[in-house]
């Protein structure tokens, strides 16, 4: 559990949530990702923060090196 959260962390959050938006989202005048795509966008903002977090030196543990599969277990 963090005992801060930076607003670094939200900043990417919030840039990576924003590269998932298509052309085609923004054509359909939708500024988020399509919901059917919750569980990749979530993931790819989880790995990104994760990443962050370790670069930042407030990660608990090692960077694994495949961290998508560290932040997300099926």
């Amino acid at each position: 559990m963090a005992r801060r959260i930076p607003e670094a962390f939200f900043l990417t959050a919030a840039r990576t949530l924003a590269s998932l938006v298509s052309d085609e989202d923004l054509a359909a005048g939708s500024l988020y990702p399509r919901l059917r795509d919750i569980r990749q966008v979530s993931l790819a903002i989880a790995t990104k923060v994760a990443e962050q977090a370790h670069a930042l030196g407030l990660a608990r543990r090692a960077q694994p090196l495949d961290i998508d599969s560290y932040v997300y277990h099926p």
